[in-house]
């Protein structure tokens, strides 16, 4: 079946469930092949609830890279306060950090995310209070004073529709990001 064929048949699932349908049709088709007796053929819901179990049972199997990551980070973490390095725990964090934060929605798997498109929204003019410091120095050049203000400058906030599609799933997802540009 095709995707359209499959967008006319169910017209408010989307490509994910088009995938998910033919995952779960291939194998309802080798489960049919090795039966005796010839069964109907299985409703959509079926096919959808059956090959949902089965992509949880791969993205559990899939989540290793964020398993991994915690295990090398509790190393690290046990490494570095036996050994006084506590900039091993600044970098562990910053890799968990960033994993987290690249992670897929749909199956949790850790450094999947890859960018597919970004879009302008919305583009707005404004003004924000920007902190300046002035240092005031002598003759030979050493600071003698400091004087802070704020000041107003121009901004335009730009704000992107982000689409991001999952490595290991193909699941597709959209955020938001704003821009500020002086």
């Amino acid at each position: 079946m095709t995707f359209k064929e499959f967008s006319d048949k169910y017209p408010n699932k989307g490509l994910n469930d088009y995938y998910i349908f033919l995952n779960a049709n291939k194998t309802n088709l080798m489960d049919s092949h090795n039966q005796s007796s010839v069964n109907s053929a299985p409703s959509y819901n079926e096919q959808y609830n059956y090959s949902t179990s089965q992509l949880n049972k791969k993205n559990a199997q899939g989540n290793s890279t964020g398993t991994l990551v915690l295990v090398f980070s509790i190393a690290i973490l046990l490494v570095s306060i036996y050994t006084g390095l506590y900039g091993l725990n600044v970098i562990t964090g910053i890799i968990v950090i960033y994993g987290y934060f690249t992670s897929c929605p749909s199956c949790g798997g850790w450094f999947v995310r890859e960018k597919m498109n970004s879009s302008e929204l919305n583009r707005e003019s404004g003004y924000k209070d920007v902190k300046r410091v002035d240092k005031i120095k002598d003759m030979s050049g050493r600071q003698i004073a400091q004087n802070e203000r704020y000041e107003q400058v121009h901004v335009t906030r730009i704000t992107y529709l982000n689409t991001f599609c999952c490595r290991n799933c193909n699941y597709q997802w959209q955020s938001k990001s704003t821009e500020e540009k002086y």
